[in-house]
């Protein structure tokens, strides 16, 4: 019979609660350019984000390049092969069993509905007149709308929360070297899997119900549910000159919200058309000390827009909205789109 303390399990889980709780803490370090970011937007979407106060985290697997999760998963199981490779053959650890697991789990790619987890993203970029950004909208105009972004820190509130009481947001700074992203991968998986090497550690859990809080699925989940907010934060390195944030909307297994009903109270999912699929999002809303408004400071049009025309319709969209003091610019790139 299973112990109500199972005491080598129970440690090994306290300590992946404060591994990742030093992951965060590291990860909040990180403050953009003058707390701003940019997001960019069609003429539509601004129109949306502005009289609903909602900003939209779409599906990580209906981004606009389908490939980021695929790539992300690829540098995953790269560092748990390496990590694998590093241990002696003769091994049969419970760490390593678990990280043959994790290799099957992710190089599945978690698109794979076998292997589907609910992630949702809203992407920033630093620079609001980025030429690359404006290409993407072309000859139909475009928005990068300007907001302050407080990093997450004691004492001050976030600006934005999920509408999904049982997700959890969390902002990224997107890794684009490919070097980087396997350093932090290796760093994780020898936090995580260092729990669960010593041979009592493994026997304890292993002597647990599967799907109780100290069985093998729960560690497998926890450990999946870190490399997770790894896979989300990477992307090839063509893309660097976007120097994006995002907003990572998910549940998390170390951050169950108190209201989290066990799967009672369906979760606000939304559907929008686009390039012919139906693409799943959520919303991200403003708190309440932010008294509904969405804390935007700047909208800049882009260059294939008329300045003045756009700058006064824009304005009376804002003023309407009861958005004040809000600075409306348009781009000055001349370069052909």
């Amino acid at each position: 019979m299973s112990r109500l303390q199972p005491s080598a399990a129970s440690d090994a889980f306290r300590k992946l609660c404060t591994l990742n709780s030093q992951r965060f803490e590291v990860e909040n370090k990180l403050i953009p350019p003058n707390n701003l970011l940019y997001h960019y937007t069609t003429a539509e979407g601004l129109k949306g984000i502005i009289e609903d106060h909602e900003i939209w985290a779409t599906s990580a697997y209906y981004l606009n390049d389908s490939a980021e999760v695929a790539y992300g998963c690829k540098i995953v199981t790269e560092a748990l092969v390496s990590w694998l490779l590093k241990r002696n053959p003769s091994d049969k650890s419970f760490a390593v069993a678990m990280a043959e697991m994790l290799r099957t789990i992710f190089s599945r790619d978690l698109s794979d509905a076998s292997a589907h987890r609910p992630v949702f993203l809203a992407c920033f970029c630093e620079n609001d007149n980025l030429l690359s950004q404006w290409r993407f909208y072309g000859q139909a105009g475009g928005y990068s709308i300007g907001l302050a972004v407080p990093m997450p820190q004691v004492g001050v509130p976030p600006t934005m929360i999920p509408e999904p009481v049982i997700y959890t947001s969390k902002w990224a700074k997107v890794v684009y070297n490919k070097a980087e992203q396997l350093t932090r991968c290796q760093a994780t998986l020898e936090g995580t899997l260092a729990a669960l090497m010593p041979p009592e550690v493994g026997n304890d859990i292993l002597s647990q119900n599967q799907e109780g809080i100290f069985g093998v699925k729960r560690f497998l989940a926890i450990i999946a549910d870190i490399l997770l907010d790894e896979v989300v934060a990477f992307k090839d390195q063509a893309f660097e000159v976007e120097n994006e944030w995002r907003i990572v909307v998910r549940p998390r297994e170390l951050y169950k919200q108190g209201t989290d009903d066990g799967g009672k109270t369906p979760v606000p999912l939304y559907f929008r058309a686009s390039n012919g699929f139906i693409v799943p999002y959520v919303k991200m809303l403003p708190t309440k000390n932010h008294h509904t408004k969405l804390p935007i400071v700047s909208v800049r049009n882009g260059p294939t827009l008329d300045k003045s025309n756009a700058a006064l319709s824009v304005n009376m969209l804002m003023q309407k909205n009861g958005y004040s003091r809000v600075a409306v610019t348009g781009s000055d790139i001349t370069a052909r789109l």
